[in-house]
């Protein structure tokens, strides 16, 4: 019998998959090593990331195909600009960082791209990042 298509996808992303769990970031956080500061440096840029995401979402429902695609797009931005920020806000404000330092926080460069994407070239063939696809099943 063959391998599940999610299995063998898991297999060839090994070395990623690897590399992200060894990253010291994501190991500092695990052991609690992680120096605060860089920690809440990531929240700030994880928060105009999201509003970065929504518009993609916003031009992937501009784009879609057909009603049914439209739809799901549209849920999605609102789901993500509505419970996912709330959500982020709340979390950040647990490490004293307030709604007002978020919105002034400069992007970084890395996340400049993001923003900087040309519409007219956008091709959009990864419609969730995997944080929200962990939360459900999606067929988009």
């Amino acid at each position: 019998m063959a391998k599940p298509l999610s299995s063998a996808l898991r297999a060839r992303a090994e070395p990623i998959w690897r590399a992200q769990h060894e990253h010291p970031f994501v190991r500092g956080i695990g052991d609690g090593t992680l120096d605060l500061e860089k920690f809440k440096h990531w929240v700030r840029q994880d928060y105009l990331f999201l509003i970065e995401y929504c518009r993609l979402f916003g031009l992937a429902a501009a784009r879609a195909p057909d009603l049914e695609t439209l739809t799901r797009f549209a849920a999605l931005l609102a789901a993500t600009a509505r419970t996912e920020m709330d959500l982020h806000r709340a979390y950040a404000r647990e490490f004293g960082i307030s709604d007002a330092e978020l919105e002034r926080e400069p992007m970084a460069d890395p996340a400049v791209l993001l923003q900087e994407m040309d519409p007219g070239r956008c091709r959009l063939a990864v419609p969730e990042r995997p944080r929200a696809r962990g939360k459900r099943d999606t067929n988009v």
